[in-house]
């Protein structure tokens, strides 16, 4: 399912607007987060990000030169389900990034490997549309345990409240699921919103990407 849908997505990866869309969208994350006054530690010698999920080698390629542009020293851990994406985002990455510190971890976001505390940063893409809301929850614990206090998160999501538009993102996942086979489901942005903040994540929602429809989100790990 998922192989199809990146073969598929490419269209949309390897054209020249998506690595400005990418940079754009971290950078409004980030500085949601520092909006707020939150210390985002970027700059740490042992700071750890992780792309969770990956659209391909390209989207691998910008976060990483995103991440290392701002600390040469950081670990970067590439993420993904599908195993050609992973292939594929090694590949690029070690011709384009030799002395750079990455790991490529093959694995489903329902079930991360990390062990505890260990995370400082995930960046993630439309990643809680592929899950029902059940699973979306257990995503987010995942997220929660792996990251170190103060770790935080920058995603976009299809969501939203208000029945027109909501009726408006089921026509447009339908569409995808025909065009590139995204296997995307619709939620509640109260939902999604209510789900992180019971998980005790503090949740900054800053308005609509520049695509319109996704809603841009950041949380963060308070202190415990």
């Amino acid at each position: 399912m998922y192989e199809r849908f990146y073969r598929r997505f490419r269209i949309i990866t390897h054209r020249k607007f998506w690595p400005n869309y990418l940079i754009e969208c971290y950078k409004d994350g980030i500085d949601s987060l520092v909006s707020a006054g939150f210390d985002t530690g970027l700059e740490k010698h042992d700071f750890t990000a992780v792309l969770c999920g990956t659209s391909g080698e390209i989207t691998s390629a910008v976060f990483t030169e995103f991440m290392l542009s701002g600390n040469s020293k950081a670990h970067i851990i590439i993420l993904d389900i599908g195993p050609t994406q992973v292939r594929q985002s090694q590949a690029l990455l070690t011709q384009k990034f030799p002395n750079a510190k990455i790991s490529y971890v093959l694995a489903d976001a329902r079930n991360l490997p990390f062990r505890a505390d260990a995370i400082d940063y995930y960046e993630t893409d439309t990643l809680l549309n592929f899950f029902c809301p059940r699973d979306v929850k257990r995503v987010l614990k995942g997220w929660k345990y792996s990251l170190k206090n103060q770790g935080f998160i920058t995603t976009r999501v299809l969501a939203s409240d208000h029945p027109f538009r909501r009726a408006w993102e089921e026509f447009l996942f339908l569409l995808g699921k025909i065009v590139i086979g995204a296997p995307y489901r619709t939620h509640s942005l109260n939902f999604v919103i209510q789900t992180a903040t019971s998980l005790k994540f503090n949740v900054i929602h800053s308005g609509a990407s520049s695509f319109g429809q996704q809603r841009k989100l950041a949380m963060y790990k308070s202190l415990q």
